[in-house]
């Protein structure tokens, strides 16, 4: 029989019912495939994917929960602790700690977007994930699009999860990332390994995500307000000085 922090047996896994047999209990068959890739010193890296209001965020809590208060990674998975916003603070958390501390990164397409692949945390991101490998550290991050998250987590995920059958059901498809080793090119198979309907997590997950979202989309919107604000004072100093710069040449002229 398979045990929490090892590797799970093919004879622990049922495929035909997607599940399977962890110190006697049953679970998601992807939860051995966790456990699996932390054994082979893959890189830990799930990926929640979906519109809002598609359950991803409560999904990715569920399964760092049961990661530590069922299977045994080390401490208690919380949500101040363990479920961040801001990258310093989440780089941070998966140095200091500890190992086998599951750590979920919320909203990369805001915080850690591809198109700031050149600033300086989009950059740091990928030593990050190159940690997380050496310290088993499984990181979770939870986004809306695909080509909007950061390069590295899109070039570096192995596991991915995807909101299935309508914006009511709560059931995500659940695929393996298959990487070709040294392929430049990122090749991979993307290899389907079954449909999670997974329970909510506790009332105080739900609860923080939900005063979190809100205080973050709210802030994040204040911040284009005062982007754009700049920007166009920017271009009205601009114009203004072109329009004084016609008025000078005229009378000179």
């Amino acid at each position: 029989m398979s045990s929490s922090l090892g590797r799970v047996s093919k004879e622990d896994m049922d495929l035909e019912r997607n599940v399977c047999y962890i110190d006697g209990e049953e679970y998601p068959l992807f939860y051995a495939k966790v456990l699996n890739i932390i054994c082979d010193e893959e890189q830990p890296v799930l990926y929640f994917l979906g519109k809002p209001g598609s359950g991803k965020s409560y999904a990715a809590a569920k399964l760092g929960y049961d990661l530590h208060d069922k299977l045994g990674f080390n401490g208690e998975f919380t949500p101040e602790k363990n479920i961040h916003y801001d990258n310093l603070e989440f780089f941070e958390a998966v140095r200091y700690n500890g190992r086998r501390k599951v750590q979920v990164k919320e909203e990369v397409d805001k915080s850690l977007n591809s198109l700031d692949y050149n600033q300086l945390e989009n950059r740091k991101n990928g030593n990050v994930i190159s940690l997380s490998r050496i310290l088993e550290v499984p990181l979770i991050y939870v986004g809306q699009f695909m080509n909007r998250g950061d390069k590295d987590i899109k070039d570096l995920h192995t596991l991915r999860f995807v909101p299935t059958g309508g914006s009511n059901s709560y059931a995500f498809e659940v695929y393996y990332i298959d990487r070709k080793e040294d392929d430049p090119r990122n090749e991979y198979e993307k290899k389907f390994l079954q449909v999670w309907k997974p329970s909510k997590p506790p009332e105080k997950f739900c609860n923080y995500l939900d005063e979190k979202d809100e205080q973050w989309k709210l802030d994040s919107l204040e911040e284009d307000i005062k982007e754009v604000r700049a920007d166009r004072e920017d271009e009205d100093e601009t114009e203004s000085k072109e329009d004084m710069k016609e008025v000078v040449e005229k009378i000179s002229s």
